[in-house]
């Protein structure tokens, strides 16, 4: 069963609340199946290790910034990845605001693309 995400799952759902929480989401979903809400585990949920290297690429490719791949592991929800309430250093907000970020970027790169999603 595949949901909108501006469908409801459950009463804990949370929808996503910016463009680059409704693109992680949507990343979540197309990788996952399913829509999720902004503070659901990412592994909790049913991701494992190749699903967080399949989200990992699509930030690279999307923004184009590396994360390492732990940082799913450190920041499991949507809501955490993207800097909200914590690890504003490796957000994806910063990167499209062009503020420093200690994920690296590949040599010669700056970030380019909006996070709007697609």
């Amino acid at each position: 069963m595949n949901h909108a995400l501006n469908e409801t799952i459950e009463p804990g759902y949370e929808r996503p609340r910016d463009p680059v929480e409704i693109w992680l989401a949507r990343k979540w979903q197309y990788i996952l199946g399913f829509a999720v809400g902004i503070r659901e585990n990412f592994f909790g949920i049913g991701g494992n290790s190749l699903d967080a290297a399949r989200v990992i690429d699509a930030i690279l490719v999307e923004f184009d910034v590396q994360l390492p791949l732990n940082v799913l592991t450190e920041h499991p929800t949507v809501e955490r990845t993207t800097g909200r309430p914590t690890c504003t250093a490796c957000s994806p907000t910063r990167w499209v605001r062009s503020t420093p970020c200690t994920a690296s970027r590949r040599p010669g790169s700056t970030p380019t693309r909006n996070p709007e999603p697609r």
